[in-house]
């Protein structure tokens, strides 16, 4: 009676550790992520010929810091996850002639911090997830020559705003983010030679204009609302 009251209380205790996914008394060790770089230390960086590239992911970048940057000509990237800046912030940027590639998460840049930017002809990714554009600021896009991938987002932009998109014949990845399109983007869309991928959140295309856009686009990687398209050749499962 004894033993079997003693194998019953070894299941128990094995089906415990294994409901709770603990198989040992042994802690997982801890994974020390190092401290980022001040925004400081990366400009000093770049500075002294270090690196040619800041990028922030904790601290809230303003437009006091940007203006840091405006001798920094050798900079190439400036990736910065959190941002207060605003188009008067982004003129400070009009100097960095070597910048190839700019992400400004949260700022809220209007036309004419757009304009600045597409002043920067070496651009050749711009990320500006959450833009305050109008389809008249997007028509500066034409002036970024080398220009091969754009992830903007703004609500203001209507199917008009789009066609100036479709003269950046170097485009390979696209992703338009909260932007209410319908199908007659799609087709301005499909003229772009190079592109390879496309991303379109919050647009409003029907099924017959996405038909379309494959029979011309047969090989193109595309996305909808952060799924593959049942189309795409290139879909699988996340």
């Amino acid at each position: 009676m004894q033993r079997n009251y003693g194998i019953l209380l070894l299941t128990l205790c094995l089906t415990v550790l294994a409901l709770t996914g603990c198989s040992s008394n042994e802690s997982k060790p801890e994974v020390n992520t190092p401290p980022e770089m001040t925004w400081a230390e990366q400009i000093e960086a770049v500075k002294s010929g270090k690196t040619d590239r800041i990028e922030i992911s904790q601290a809230t970048i303003d437009d006091n810091q940007l203006q840091q940057l405006a001798e920094l000509t050798q900079l190439s990237e400036l990736l910065i996850e959190k941002c207060q800046i605003t188009d008067e912030g982004v003129s400070h940027l009009a100097k960095l002639t070597g910048l190839t590639h700019l992400k400004l998460r949260g700022a809220r840049i209007t036309d004419a911090g757009f304009q600045q930017l597409c002043k920067l002809e070496t651009l050749q990714r711009l990320n500006l997830p959450q833009a305050d554009l109008t389809d008249a600021g997007l028509e500066s896009i034409v002036n970024l020559k080398q220009l091969e991938l754009l992830r903007i987002g703004s609500p203001q932009i209507t199917d008009a705003g789009v066609a100036p998109i479709a003269q950046a014949k170097t485009l390979r990845w696209l992703h338009l983010i909260d932007i209410p399109l319908g199908d007659a983007s799609l087709k301005s869309i499909a003229e772009l030679p190079k592109l390879e991928s496309l991303y379109l959140d919050g647009a409003k295309i029907s099924d017959a204009a996405y038909d379309e856009f494959f029979r011309v686009r047969p090989s193109l990687h595309v996305h909808i609302d952060q799924k593959h398209h049942d189309r795409d050749p290139h879909g699988h499962s996340h």
